[in-house]
């Protein structure tokens, strides 16, 4: 019996070992890797907030942390005289971290969009939009000047997933590259240590057949163009062994003489498109594989896009929001949270 017992104890120690040889591999990582470090608090909110939040991105490796400033809040602030960057600067040097700070565009307001009252109901075609834009972000790069001495803020972007406001409003796009164009020029008349563009979609470009717009529109007007990347929302969705091509496709459609990013990627956990934490503990490996394989391609790029759960939107949809991310609803962590801290290395080339 006792000798059954030992067979069973050096069978399990010889099968646990090989599984851990055969772990999937993770090549080194060249370049900045950023994530979202929800929730999006506010100003009064934001210390407490974001502290464990950028603790746990430093933990993970992460170089940028990124932050959605609505317009409203935006305008609010300064008429109140503050500014998100006053706090984001300082909590950011704390953790050696860099910041990309994404500004909402002046859409029409939709599901994500709150303007401030005296641009609601206008578009990229009124005069008034753009010179009230405009003087927003000058607003801001000026508190940034003020507040931000050590130059924490990288990258600056107008607009998130900017084209597709553009899939049903294909007219303004003249009058939107106008203003691009402007308020590039603006942050690097400014501040000329951030670089400025905007943000963009691939996989919802890809379907309606927009890829040319970045090359064709927007890029050569910006310092940097960034995209967002979900391939659960690809045309046949995540199809495992398929992400390194797929950067490779990112890459020739939107690379040019301006840098590019991945701002936000990943998939979810949650069941609504038929994933689970396994199956996002599989997409992990692959995601930071193809990031080594193309760390020379971007700027920096994202192997999910948020720290904590995101409540956005409503069921089953808000579900799935809240997958894509490395820690649960309860603040447990997922199984790609070891993964990400545990298989990251660098060289000593990463910025």
């Amino acid at each position: 019996m006792a000798v059954n017992k030992l067979f069973l104890v050096l069978i399990t120690i010889l099968i646990l070992s090989i599984s851990c040889s055969y772990a999937p591999k993770v090549g080194p990582i060249n370049t900045k890797l950023c994530i979202y470090p929800s929730p999006n608090p506010t100003i009064s909110e934001i210390m407490e907030a974001f502290e464990d939040s950028y603790a746990k991105a430093t933990a993970l490796k992460i170089n940028v942390v990124t932050f959605y400033y609505k317009l409203k809040d935006l305008a609010d602030n300064l008429d109140n005289d503050e500014c998100i960057i006053k706090y984001l600067a300082p909590l950011a040097e704390k953790y050696n971290l860099e910041l990309a700070i994404e500004i909402e565009a002046p859409e029409p307001p939709g599901v994500l969009n709150d303007l401030p009252t005296d641009i609601q109901g206008l578009n990229f075609t009124s005069p008034t939009l753009r010179d009230r834009y405009i003087s927003l972000i000058s607003g801001f790069l000026d508190a940034v000047s003020k507040y931000d001495t050590n130059h924490s803020l990288k990258y600056l972007f107008f607009g998130n997933e900017i084209d597709t406001y553009f899939d049903t409003h294909p007219e303004e796009l003249d009058d939107w590259n106008t203003l691009l164009t402007q308020l590039v020029d603006l942050t690097t008349s400014k501040c000329p240590q951030i670089l400025a563009g905007t943000v963009v979609t691939y996989h919802n470009a890809l379907a309606n057949n927009h890829l040319d717009w970045v090359k064709n529109y927007f890029g050569p007007r910006c310092d940097i163009i960034a995209c967002t990347f979900y391939p659960e929302w690809m045309p046949k969705g995540y199809e495992p062994g398929k992400l390194d091509q797929q950067f490779s496709d990112i890459v020739s459609s939107y690379g040019g003489s301006w840098k590019l990013a991945l701002i936000e990627s990943g998939i979810s956990a949650d069941s609504f498109m038929g994933s689970s934490e396994t199956k996002q503990a599989t997409y992990m490996y692959e995601q930071l594989n193809a990031i080594s394989n193309h760390s020379s391609d971007f700027e920096f790029a994202s192997p999910m896009f948020a720290v904590f759960a995101i409540e956005w939107g409503s069921p089953p949809f808000s579900n799935w929001v809240a997958g894509v991310s490395v820690y649960r609803r309860d603040g447990t962590p997922r199984p790609i949270r070891d993964i990400i801290a545990n298989n990251v290395t660098t060289s000593s080339t990463t910025p």
